[in-house]
């Protein structure tokens, strides 16, 4: 049998046997109060008679108050796997809200105190305190997974579970902490000697584990029993939850992967979007862009903008447009630097390069030299999102997998630059740029504005 232990890998929570550390049913109980107070709140100010509680409301106050609890604990939005999960909790919680007021409303119109206004503001108060509420615990808890506290201690077991280990060591936003890795098959009863031993609250197989499906089927009853968690490895990389669903055939569970929405009226809608927000971004800056071309001018004289061949969707080649923040031979000295190189794959990254100029600094700091790329995207050879387009010389390093990156429309920004920017590898950021092309929508390019909104005023990893 051969074991790794979790603080024997790099990159994973270091800790000597099994950890004292906060536990993620902690974070249950903070929700449930929470809520609570959300719920009571909003059904207070939705049952009052200027500055008094009018007594004919205690009756559908109370049962509003149940309805809502009831709906958030039966719709499981309190869920390990969902808790802290962003998108995919704020709306289970807007079902849930969905739920109460239609619940709420069934019954109070059966004992006569159905009121439409009341439950409407209700459910406006409501959903907002839940969802300020959920976001700033989200918050809490990401900043403490972080540090290694409220995680459920996994173990992961089977051919390949040291990659998949890894994955989850890299991730610890997900809530799962990597206490032991064992990457020979065994037996079910080997599995939950391993998993009693470490004290694992969940056992994680590796979809290379070899075990039949009456084994597993076994096995789980015998994690059940002992209350361990049973979660399965997929394999499937880079596919956002809205686009798995489950299929029972018979009492056999399999997993669909809906397609990727390539093309359609959300596609059409995206190009109207992007270049309706350019054409008003370009009108809005365009007393910044002279501010920003004055002092270009003044540091060197040299040309305001810099105009670069990349390539874009499907490998059509563009010319791109940013403010020029470097020397004006920054292209030819490029060559004595290759050595220098702080990236890995085909990119070329320096902290310090010596070719930036002072004011080119703080362009880049803020990502104000990115702004005359809007022009790019009116004229369609840009999105507002997507894979930052690439340079022909790294493209034509590119392997099989990287070259997927060509089949969006590349973008002023995406999801690797609001996950770090400069300060992630290749293999990372590729990954990332797979997933936005993978599961893409319009409410997520929607987030990753609103995270670059934030990136741009908390810069970091930008240089």
């Amino acid at each position: 049998m051969t074991t790794t232990r979790a603080n024997e890998r790099p990159g994973a929570p270091r800790h000597d046997g099994i950890p004292s550390r906060p536990r993620a049913d902690g974070v249950v109980r903070r929700l449930v109060a929470t809520d609570a107070l959300a719920v009571l709140a909003a059904v207070a100010l939705s049952g009052r008679d200027g500055l008094s509680i009018a007594p004919e409301s205690v009756v559908p106050a109370i049962v509003s108050a149940a309805s809502w609890m009831s709906a958030l604990s039966l719709l499981r939005t309190r869920r390990a796997s969902v808790i802290g999960a962003g998108g995919r909790e704020f709306a289970r919680v807007v079902v849930a809200a969905f739920a109460a007021v239609g619940a709420a409303s069934l019954i109070l119109s059966v004992a006569s105190h159905f009121v439409v206004s009341t439950l409407a503001v209700q459910f406006l108060v409501a959903v907002t305190l839940l969802l300020i509420g959920r976001g700033a615990w989200r918050l809490w808890l990401v900043r403490r997974r972080d540090r290694g506290d409220h995680l459920a201690d996994v173990l992961v077991v089977g051919d390949g579970a040291l990659g998949v280990a890894r994955r989850i060591a890299s991730a610890p936003e997900a809530g799962l902490n990597v206490i032991d890795v064992q990457e020979t098959p065994l037996t079910s009863c080997e599995v939950v000697e391993a998993a009693c031993a470490t004290g694992a609250r969940g056992v994680v197989i590796a979809s290379a584990a070899g075990m039949s499906a009456e084994q597993l089927h076994e096995l789980r009853w015998d994690l059940e029993s002992r209350g361990v968690a049973l979660i399965f490895d997929t394999a499937v990389i880079g596919v956002g939850p809205r686009r798995l669903e489950l299929w029972n055939v018979d009492d056999l569970a399999l997993l669909r992967v809906a397609p990727r929405m390539a093309h359609g009226p959300a596609r059409r809608m995206k190009s109207l979007l992007d270049r309706g927000c350019a054409l008003v971004g370009l009108g809005v800056l365009l007393p910044l862009f002279a501010l920003v071309a004055a002092v270009i001018k003044a540091e060197d004289g040299g040309t305001v903008f810099f105009r670069q061949k990349r390539v874009g969707e499907n490998g059509a080649e563009f010319d791109i447009v940013k403010f020029r923040t470097m020397a004006a031979d920054a292209e030819d000295r490029i060559g004595d630097l290759t050595d220098r190189n702080e990236a890995d794959g085909p990119l070329f990254k320096m902290k310090e390069d010596p070719r930036v100029t002072r004011v080119g600094r703080l362009l880049r700091k803020y990502s104000i030299d990115e702004l005359p790329q809007l022009w790019n995207v009116l004229r369609g050879e840009m999105s507002l999102v997507g894979p930052r387009p690439a340079l022909p010389s790294e493209v034509a390093e590119y392997g099989t997998g990287s070259r997927r990156r060509l089949s969006a429309r590349p973008g002023i920004t995406g999801l690797w630059q609001v996950s770090g920017r400069s300060d992630l590898d290749w293999e990372r950021g590729l990954r990332l740029d797979l997933a936005y092309i993978d599961n893409w929508s319009l409410l997520y390019d929607g987030l990753i504005l609103a995270r670059t909104a934030r990136e741009v005023v908390r810069p970091r990893g930008a240089y």
